[in-house]
Protein backbone atom coordinates (compact mmCIF):
# COMPACT_ATOMS: atom_id res chain seq x y z
CA UNK A 1 0.00 0.00 0.00
CA UNK A 2 2.80 2.37 0.90
CA UNK A 3 4.50 1.65 -2.45
CA UNK A 4 1.37 2.62 -4.40
CA UNK A 5 0.99 5.85 -2.44
CA UNK A 6 4.66 6.75 -3.00
CA UNK A 7 4.33 6.05 -6.76
CA UNK A 8 1.18 8.16 -6.96
CA UNK A 9 2.84 11.09 -5.17
CA UNK A 10 5.85 10.89 -7.49
CA UNK A 11 3.54 10.91 -10.53
CA UNK A 12 1.76 14.02 -9.23
CA UNK A 13 5.14 15.65 -8.55
CA UNK A 14 6.38 15.01 -12.09
CA UNK A 15 3.13 16.26 -13.63
CA UNK A 16 3.33 19.41 -11.47
CA UNK A 17 6.91 20.06 -12.64
CA UNK A 18 5.92 20.17 -16.32
CA UNK A 19 4.17 23.60 -16.22
CA UNK A 20 6.90 25.01 -13.97
CA UNK A 21 9.60 23.86 -16.40
CA UNK A 22 7.71 25.30 -19.39
CA UNK A 23 7.31 28.64 -17.58
CA UNK A 24 11.05 28.78 -16.82
CA UNK A 25 11.95 27.95 -20.44
CA UNK A 26 9.59 30.66 -21.71
CA UNK A 27 11.19 33.24 -19.42
CA UNK A 28 14.69 32.23 -20.57
CA UNK A 29 13.73 32.58 -24.24
CA UNK A 30 12.50 36.15 -23.63
CA UNK A 31 15.78 37.06 -21.98
CA UNK A 32 17.81 35.50 -24.81
CA UNK A 33 15.67 37.15 -27.52
CA UNK A 34 16.27 40.56 -25.97
CA UNK A 35 20.04 40.35 -26.46
CA UNK A 36 19.82 40.98 -30.24
CA UNK A 37 18.94 44.66 -30.01
CA UNK A 38 21.12 45.55 -32.99
CA UNK A 39 18.95 43.43 -35.35
CA UNK A 40 15.39 44.49 -36.23
CA UNK A 41 12.90 43.40 -38.87
CA UNK A 42 11.63 46.60 -40.50
CA UNK A 43 9.29 45.18 -43.15
CA UNK A 44 8.67 42.07 -45.19
CA UNK A 45 6.65 41.05 -48.23
CA UNK A 46 5.70 37.61 -49.44
CA UNK A 47 6.65 36.96 -53.07
CA UNK A 48 5.67 33.31 -53.21
CA UNK A 49 4.32 30.51 -51.07
CA UNK A 50 7.51 30.15 -49.05
CA UNK A 51 9.57 33.10 -50.33
CA UNK A 52 9.81 36.60 -48.88
CA UNK A 53 11.78 39.77 -49.30
CA UNK A 54 12.58 41.57 -46.06
CA UNK A 55 14.20 44.80 -45.00
CA UNK A 56 16.19 44.51 -41.79
CA UNK A 57 18.13 47.00 -39.71
CA UNK A 58 21.49 45.70 -38.51
CA UNK A 59 23.86 48.06 -36.68
CA UNK A 60 22.23 51.16 -38.24
CA UNK A 61 22.44 49.68 -41.75
CA UNK A 62 19.30 48.79 -43.71
CA UNK A 63 19.62 45.59 -45.74
CA UNK A 64 17.27 43.94 -48.22
CA UNK A 65 17.37 40.15 -48.01
CA UNK A 66 15.61 37.34 -49.85
CA UNK A 67 14.34 34.50 -47.70
CA UNK A 68 13.44 31.03 -49.01
CA UNK A 69 12.86 27.72 -47.27
CA UNK A 70 16.52 26.77 -47.74
CA UNK A 71 18.56 29.97 -47.66
CA UNK A 72 18.80 33.68 -46.95
CA UNK A 73 20.33 35.86 -49.69
CA UNK A 74 21.67 39.39 -49.42
CA UNK A 75 19.99 41.54 -52.09
CA UNK A 76 21.04 45.15 -51.48
CA UNK A 77 22.11 47.67 -48.89
CA UNK A 78 19.65 50.53 -48.63
CA UNK A 79 20.45 54.19 -48.01
CA UNK A 80 19.64 55.33 -44.49
CA UNK A 81 18.54 58.82 -45.57
CA UNK A 82 14.87 58.19 -44.80
CA UNK A 83 15.60 56.15 -41.62
CA UNK A 84 12.48 53.93 -41.59
CA UNK A 85 11.11 53.04 -38.20
CA UNK A 86 9.18 49.77 -38.05
CA UNK A 87 8.08 50.10 -41.67
CA UNK A 88 6.18 53.36 -41.09
CA UNK A 89 8.39 55.90 -42.83
CA UNK A 90 7.08 58.54 -45.17
CA UNK A 91 9.76 57.86 -47.76
CA UNK A 92 11.01 54.42 -48.69
CA UNK A 93 14.74 53.79 -48.54
CA UNK A 94 16.36 53.83 -51.95
CA UNK A 95 18.59 50.96 -53.05
CA UNK A 96 22.12 52.08 -53.78
CA UNK A 97 22.70 52.48 -57.46
CA UNK A 98 18.97 52.62 -58.26
CA UNK A 99 16.61 55.46 -59.12
CA UNK A 100 13.42 53.68 -58.06
CA UNK A 101 12.42 53.32 -54.42
CA UNK A 102 12.72 49.77 -53.13
CA UNK A 103 9.03 49.47 -52.26
CA UNK A 104 8.00 50.65 -55.73
CA UNK A 105 10.39 48.21 -57.41
CA UNK A 106 9.15 45.37 -55.23
CA UNK A 107 5.53 46.24 -56.01
CA UNK A 108 6.32 46.18 -59.74
CA UNK A 109 7.97 42.76 -59.47
CA UNK A 110 5.08 41.46 -57.41
CA UNK A 111 2.53 42.73 -59.97
CA UNK A 112 4.44 40.99 -62.78
CA UNK A 113 4.52 37.80 -60.71
CA UNK A 114 0.75 37.99 -60.13
CA UNK A 115 0.10 38.24 -63.89
CA UNK A 116 1.95 34.95 -64.54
Amino acid sequence: MQSITWSFLMLIGVVALIPVTLWILKRLQKVRAGTHQNLELISQMSVGQRERVAIIRFNDRHLAIGITAHQVTFLAELDNTSSPSAGRSTGAPVARGGDLAFSQALSTVRARHAED
